[in-house]
């Protein structure tokens, strides 16, 4: 995800500038809907059931059935929750930040396209694989495997404190 938030943050900036957003939208989302219609036609769905235990193949169970048992999981419900939120602010920061430093700091769409490529794009790879790293060493030192969401909860908490100077500081490279 963050190699794809690179490359669509550094080419989007680039065509959006000089060629129009509904060009640069068109451009970087072709190669999904490329990928899409290659593994739709070319790979075909394994029979469900058939490297389960015993290879027997077990009925469907019902959605229904399924959303009932995990919506009565607190740890689930919670997750759910946080997820939800989670990605409600992250898509709205990347699609308005740009915007934003466009029209309030009067950055290119070329320039602010780099910026955000790098700070969401590495960002998230460093992110991710740091992390990774430190809840695997946390759960390990600690015997227990609450870490892994204790680090995202940690992070994006730590986050929120620093908003405010994104939108409130003149200068636009401290607001990066």
């Amino acid at each position: 995800i963050p190699a794809g938030v690179f490359v669509g943050f550094m080419i989007g900036g680039v065509v959006a500038q000089h060629w129009g957003w509904r060009a640069a939208f068109s451009l970087v989302g072709l190669p999904g809907v490329l990928l899409g219609l290659l593994v739709f036609t070319s790979i075909r769905e394994p029979a469900r059931g058939r490297l389960d235990a015993g290879n027997s193949v077990q009925a469907q169970e019902k959605f229904s059935t399924s959303l009932k048992l995990l919506l009565q999981n607190r740890a689930y419900r919670h997750l759910l929750g946080a997820a939800c939120l989670f990605t409600l602010g992250a898509a709205g920061s990347g699609v308005w930040m740009p915007s934003f430093f466009i029209r309030h700091h009067g950055m290119s769409g070329a320039q602010i396209g780099v910026w955000m490529a790098f700070l969401y794009g590495v960002g998230g790879l460093l992110g991710s694989l740091g992390g990774g790293w430190l809840a695997e060493k946390l759960s390990n030192t600690y015997a227990t495997q609450g870490w892994y969401a204790r680090i995202c909860c940690y992070s994006l908490l730590a986050c929120l404190p620093l908003l405010p100077f994104i939108f409130l500081n003149s200068n636009p490279y401290i607001a990066l």
